[in-house]
């Protein structure tokens, strides 16, 4: 199977369950090094993912409140 090139993670809205996803997200990065993760994020989330965790920070604010 061919690795991933790019990858995308649709974040939590709420900082406690972005604090629990953490693991999941760290081991998708180990998992597929050389590929671009981007996180699609709230703006209250979205300072929570940094790099080198995630190449891209995506703001979403298209969603209703």
């Amino acid at each position: 199977m061919t690795p991933p090139r790019r990858i995308l993670v649709r974040a939590t809205n709420w900082v406690g369950d972005v604090v629990m996803v953490m693991p999941p997200v760290e081991h998708i990065r180990h998992a597929s090094p050389a590929a671009h993760l981007a996180v699609l994020a709230r703006p209250w989330v979205a300072g929570l993912y940094r790099p080198p965790l995630v190449d891209e920070i995506i703001i979403d604010t298209a969603a209703a409140d």
